[in-house]
């Protein structure tokens, strides 16, 4: 139905965001990757989208990447796997590591990922082969940031034990407060805001 929305950021959250486009308001579901690489309130952003209906309404999911985005409704084809499945499964492991999971039958390293037992891993695996197999996953993988100082404070505090998703919201956090930050108060500021 949409298969993109670009609009000013009115407001973001760990969960969804919404875009002020010509003074609509579209409240996208994002994923924690999606969320931590937004950029501040008030710029311009574009989501590709994915509109789900369900018997209890309709969704718009968003994501900056269109490969993350076709990955998300290619993985809601397997039985049993749902948007939140999707989008916890795209979180938690970028394309090509979920790739070499399916490739590899590697079941213990998707139940891994919350929401995800045995039988959903099993089913991922036996419908998902070919297509692992063939057009490769690795192409929905999300990049690293591009920015170094970004890359380098997410790796420090990866180091430091905070999951991907937590770093990022912290880091996004730490650059709306302090834009032209270095790299040391960059990540004394993402540490006093995890505090």
């Amino acid at each position: 139905m949409y298969a993109f929305i670009r609009g000013k950021l009115a407001c973001s959250h760990p969960t969804y965001a919404v875009l002020d486009t010509q003074g609509v308001g579209y409240l996208l579901h994002v994923g924690p990757n999606t969320y931590g690489a937004l950029p501040p309130i008030g710029h311009e952003v574009t989501l590709f989208t994915s509109f789900v209906v369900r018997e209890n309404g309709h969704s718009l999911y968003g994501f900056l990447q269109e490969g993350e985005c076709e990955l998300f409704e290619n993985l809601q084809q397997v039985t049993g796997v749902g948007p939140k499945m999707a989008l916890n499964l795209i979180s938690h492991l970028p394309g090509s590591e979920l790739a070499q999971a399916i490739r590899q039958n590697d079941i213990v390293r998707l139940t891994k990922v919350p929401g995800v037992g045995k039988k959903t891993a099993e089913r991922l695996v036996v419908e998902l082969k070919d297509k692992a197999l063939s057009s490769g996953f690795e192409a929905y993988s999300t990049p690293l940031p591009e920015n170094q100082l970004l890359q380098d404070a997410m790796s420090a505090l990866v180091n430091l034990g905070y999951t991907q998703a937590n770093a990022q919201k912290a880091l996004k956090k730490g650059l709306e407060d302090n834009p032209q930050a270095d790299l040391a108060t960059l990540i004394a500021s993402a540490l006093r805001i995890r505090a």
